[in-house]
């Protein structure tokens, strides 16, 4: 039975919540929709280099326990990245996709 991640068709839930990277369940995918304001800009040149870029999909793989770096994979590559940087990664929901993972 899989696990219920973020309905992104359902935009109630989100009432003055921001939605990026850290928040996305593993299973779940979501498009890229930019960077946040105070992310450092080389931090986000870097991301861009790796494919987090946007429009691009990207799918949280797993986390790791205790608030430790979740992976990610986006344009074809896996990537571990610390939730204080996927914090600034905001997210759109995937083309067909309701962020529910199967």
């Amino acid at each position: 039975m899989g696990e219920a991640g973020l309905d992104f068709e359902n935009q109630s839930q989100y009432k003055g919540c921001m939605r990026n990277l850290a928040q996305l369940p593993p299973g779940a995918r979501a498009r890229i929709d930019g960077f946040g304001t105070e992310l450092r800009p080389e931090v986000g040149r870097r991301l861009r280099e790796l494919g987090f870029m946007d429009g691009n999909v990207v799918r949280c793989v797993r986390r790791a326990p205790f608030g430790g770096p979740r992976v990610y994979a986006v344009s074809g590559a896996a990537f571990a990245l610390e939730m204080n940087i996927a914090a600034h990664v905001l997210l759109g929901p995937a083309d067909g996709d309701d962020g529910v993972r199967g």
